[in-house]
């Protein structure tokens, strides 16, 4: 767990993650602009942007900045695992 994009960034250095959860905002900057280079660093993460609810917009910049799927952050935890199995390929 991150609170600013400079220990985000540590954190996907260290931590090679298979999966990346972000928030829009992350210490009051701007998340979306970790995307490029989490596909750099890690090109084999999968990431899920938690975003305000009802912004599409800020939705679609994820998506076109390189995230495989955002959540509302006021989805419930089913819907939230729901997603991050469809994006790690662990349906069931």
């Amino acid at each position: 767990m991150a609170a600013t994009l400079p220990a985000a960034r540590r954190a996907i250095r260290l931590g090679h993650p298979d999966l990346v959860l972000l928030d829009v905002d992350v210490g009051g900057e701007d998340g979306i602009a970790l995307l490029p280079e989490i596909a750099v660093a890690e090109p084999d993460a999968r990431v899920v942007v938690l975003t305000e609810p009802d912004d599409a917009f800020t939705a679609a910049r994820a998506v076109s900045a390189g995230a495989r799927a955002f959540v509302p952050k006021d989805a419930s935890v089913a819907e939230l695992l729901e997603i991050v199995r469809r994006v790690t390929g662990a349906e069931t």
